[in-house]
């Protein structure tokens, strides 16, 4: 958990912008779950569609060391 901390606070110094691209090419800007993607560095199915490949946020829940913290059901 520590190294997640360490790599998210390094790409918020870094300023990171967020990506309306959705681009995992690229570090300079990065959407929600790419960030925490990037931030945990550990190897993640894709999901793909129209040939674009991103982190959807299932693909984080799949992830055995992912947990829910909270759930909020809005009417």
């Amino acid at each position: 958990m520590a190294q997640f901390t360490v790599a998210a606070k390094e790409y918020y110094n870094l300023g990171v912008t967020f990506d309306m691209k959705f681009d995992l090419s690229t570090d300079e800007k990065m959407y929600c779950t790419e960030y925490i993607f990037k931030a945990m560095n550990d190897p993640i199915d894709t999901t793909t569609i129209n040939k674009i490949a991103f982190i959807a946020p299932d693909n984080l829940y799949r992830i055995e060391k992912c947990r829910m913290i909270r759930q909020i059901n809005f009417p």
